[in-house]
Formats: C-alpha cells, sequence, structure tokens
C-alpha cells in the first residue's frame, strides 16, 4: 500500500480529490493516549461507498491530534453520498428512523436547497460567498448550476459550508485513524474540518443543534486501471470510460447526448439559411449521433467528455502541435477508424491501450508510443487529444463500480492477461448473441424517441 499522505497533503486531497462520507455516530470514549492498534484494513472493503468532493478548513493541529472512536453507518453510494449522510445524521440526532425513499427524497431536497440558494436568487448568494468561491475555485458558476440539478452531483465543501448554515446544522468531517500522517493503523476518527459550529453553542434563535459526523476516506484506486470489453458495438462508451477510468456512461446516457444534438441541428436547419436539399439529411427521422447498432458519434463523445470540463481536440490541429512532437506529455488520445472507438490513456505515469477488443489493457513504452500512433494515423486512423483535469478517482467499491463489462484490474494482472493472449490468434472478444445485439439495438432506438 502506498506511502500514507502527510497532512497538508490529506487537506489538499479533501478539498480538491476524492471522498467517500459515511455516517459516524453512538460514539465510545475519545482516546487521545492509547498506542493505535497494529491491524491493517482491508483496502478495498465490499461495503464501502465513495464518491469525488472538495472539503474546507482544517480544524488546526491541536484537533487533528484528537482520536475518538465512533461507530459507522454506511450509506447508499449512489452520487448522494453527502446529502444521505446529512440526512441521515440529523434524522438519527431526532431519533427518526428513515426507509430508503425517504432517505433518498430528502436527500434530494438538500440538494435542491443548494440550488435554489447558489443558482436560483442573486440576494441569497451574497450571503453564502465562501460557498460561491469554492465553487468558482474549479468551474464557473454557470457550469455548477448546470450539474447540481443531476441527481448523481457529487457534494462537498461549497454544499457543507450552505447546508451548515441552511439547515442551522454543526457538521464536523472526520478521516480515519489509520489515514492521518503520524497514527499508525489506529481503529478510530481524526477531525480535520467543521462547519456551523456557532449552532452547537445556541442562541435566542434556537436551541445548540447536536452534530453530524461524517467519515471521510481518501483510499485512492491504488493503481489499479479500469477497462471494459466489448459489448455489441458498444465501443464508444467503452472508449469515453476508459478515457474517465471508470464506468461514468451507459449507452443510454450516450444515446440521450446524442439525441440532445439531434434536436439542436434540426433547430438549426429550420432557422438557418441553408436549403431545403441541404438540411433534408438532418431534418429526418434518422439519427445522425447513432447508429442502431450503437455506434456514436464523435460528437457525443466530445459532450459526453464535456461533462467533465475535458475537451476533445484532433490531433492535426494547431493547438496540438506539441502533442505530435512530444505525446507523453499528454494524458489521453481517443482514435476512431470507420466503427470503431478506443482510447489510449495515461495512468498513473505508464501508458495502456484500453482497446475494448483486449481481454486486458495493453502496456505502451513512451518510446513506443510516438511510433504506434504515427502508424494508426497512417493507417488512415483518426487521432484526437483528451485535455483538462481528468477525474482522479472513481468509487471501485460502490454499487457502481460495474456496468456489467467493466473490470478492475492490477498492472500485473493486464500484463498477465495480455501475455496469456498472446498466444492466440487474436485478441480475445466478449461476443454478443444476436438476440442481445437486437435487444439492445431496440433499447437505444426507444431511448431515442
Amino acid at each position: 500500500m502506498a506511502e500514507r499522505s502527510t497532512n497538508e497533503h490529506i487537506l489538499e486531497q479533501l478539498r480538491h480529490g476524492f471522498a467517500h462520507f459515511e455516517l459516524v455516530s453512538s460514539p465510545f470514549p475519545s482516546i487521545s493516549t492509547c498506542k493505535p492498534h497494529s491491524f491493517q484494513p482491508s483496502f478495498f472493503p465490499a461495503t464501502t461507498h465513495r464518491f469525488f468532493a472538495r472539503i474546507g478548513p482544517s480544524l488546526g493541529s491541536h484537533s487533528m491530534k484528537k482520536v475518538e472512536h465512533y461507530s459507522v453507518q454506511k450509506v447508499t453510494g449512489d452520487g448522494r453520498c453527502l446529502f444521505r449522510s446529512l440526512v441521515k445524521g440529523m434524522a438519527f440526532n431526532k431519533g427518526i428512523s428513515l426507509n430508503p425513499r425517504e432517505e433518498r427524497n430528502n436527500a434530494d431536497e438538500l440538494r435542491m436547497a443548494v440550488k435554489e440558494v447558489i443558482c436560483d436568487s442573486n440576494e441569497e448568494r451574497k450571503q453564502y460567498e465562501e460557498a460561491v468561491i469554492a465553487i468558482t475555485v474549479d468551474e464557473s458558476l454557470k457550469r455548477y448550476c448546470q450539474r447540481i440539478q443531476r441527481p448523481d452531483f457529487w457534494g462537498g465543501e461549497s454544499e457543507l459550508l450552505v447546508l451548515s448554515r441552511l439547515c442551522n446544522q454543526p457538521i464536523i468531517v472526520y478521516i480515519p485513524e489509520h489515514e492521518h500522517a503520524n497514527s499508525g493503523w489506529g481503529s478510530g476518527f481524526i477531525p480535520i474540518a467543521e462547519y456551523g459550529a456557532e449552532f452547537q453553542k445556541g442562541s435566542w434563535k434556537g436551541k445548540p443543534r447536536k452534530a453530524v459526523r461524517l467519515l471521510y476516506s481518501g483510499m485512492s484506486n491504488g493503481g489499479m486501471l479500469y477497462h471494459e470489453v466489448q459489448e455489441a458495438k458498444l465501443c464508444a462508451v467503452h472508449c469515453v470510460n476508459t478515457v474517465l477510468q471508470g464506468p461514468f456512461f451507459s449507452e443510454f446516457d450516450l444515446a440521450a447526448l446524442a439525441s440532445d444534438l439531434d434536436t439542436i441541428e434540426r433547430q438549426v436547419m429550420l432557422e438557418g439559411t441553408v436549403s431545403a436539399a441541404a438540411s433534408g439529411d438532418f431534418l429526418s427521422a434518422e439519427s445522425h449521433n447513432v447508429s442502431l447498432g450503437g455506434d456514436f458519434s464523435i460528437q457525443v463523445l466530445q459532450k459526453a467528455l464535456e461533462v467533465w470540463d475535458l475537451q476533445v481536440i484532433a490531433s492535426d490541429s494547431p493547438v496540438a502541435e506539441h502533442a505530435q512532437i512530444d505525446p507523453d506529455l499528454e494524458n489521453a488520445f481517443i482514435c476512431h477508424l470507420h466503427d470503431h472507438w478506443f482510447c489510449i490513456r495515461k495512468v498513473n505515469g505508464e501508458w495502456y491501450n484500453f482497446d475494448s477488443l483486449y481481454a486486458a489493457p495493453q502496456h505502451l513504452s513512451k518510446f513506443y508510443l510516438a511510433a504506434y500512433l504515427d502508424s494508426l494515423k497512417n493507417s488512415g486512423w483518426s487521432i484526437f487529444l483528451v485535455r483538462g483535469n481528468f477525474p482522479k478517482e472513481f468509487p471501485i467499491a460502490s454499487s457502481e463500480a460495474s456496468n456489467g463489462y467493466g473490470q478492475w484490474l492490477s498492472p500485473e494482472d493486464a500484463e498477465r492477461i495480455i501475455k496469456s493472449c498472446n498466444n492466440t490468434q487474436s485478441p480475445q472478444r466478449i461476443n454478443s448473441t444476436q438476440q442481445e445485439d437486437q435487444d439492445l439495438n431496440a433499447a437505444i432506438a426507444a431511448s431515442l424517441m
């Protein structure tokens, strides 16, 4: 396992990295002087759920020395982890038990409450300047307001700043003791950030509130590689997900983006000055961005990656000149020929070919990368660069960690599988039956209606 982070690095992870929240409750007596336990926890516990988030201000070095012991209540990992944790914690403090539907609905209400304050009211937004600053460090306010409407929006620092005040709720964020730089492998929890502390004291407006205690874990994917093997004609889905290194999109997500693009294109043709003959194809019922077999256009891939503020650039573009000289300066390439897409991606400083026709990602040396890209171009392949801030991690232990054809592999396992496949005539494939292909085509067609 990788060496544990320093305190400063942990806080930087919290602000910009990968976070998992659960609820801690039922405290045992606090322990600050006992030696930490000697056991090392499982690296990927099956019940752990994680998601991206940014977390805020530190409680300072003195507080970080205090180790507290609590029981942990798991929270469903569906993208609502932060909001679910808050809802469950506030209900717990009031002695209320929520059923799964109530927990989910209340979590969505919290998310939309943040949206109303930050996005829908200029006057209210002025009261949450600190949250707005935290948001706009990473993205535009407009982009944020688009994303927060999605039910799978991942909350973090900004939402904690808003909700602690909206709900008059003190919130304390902890990390596991074993993730602290100087605490060994203990089983306790260390407080690292606090929001709404003033509500613990009470005032003329209300009684003191019990804090909701949230558990954050900065465990990474441990160098694992995410790979998807070919399903029907869904290589575009596989390509996008391997660029992002996680099962972020399904064929239905891309089909919805394709439908949106078709609508926009038809509207442009109707409103423009293009001749009827030239616009006839775009005004037809047939989609120009997805085939019934599941093949998607480059515009769909671009739109999908734009969700993560990633930009797709043609390799022959002037802005891609440096990549032509030294492709190792980049992080990802998308390759396309006829009806096949795949990506070449740098993961943990190493390059891999994530072609879905292969049973595992194939390692590429930095020296071979340029030659391989040149050979693809000479064979007629279109090459695109992907630039931007890539997702740092994906919740590989969450309920969404598999879409049926994706898998997480260590570099060693990937190498072993590739070597095994080299003894066969061609890369191994996952082949669907004819009936499965027909069912998939029908489902995609239905999603476009």
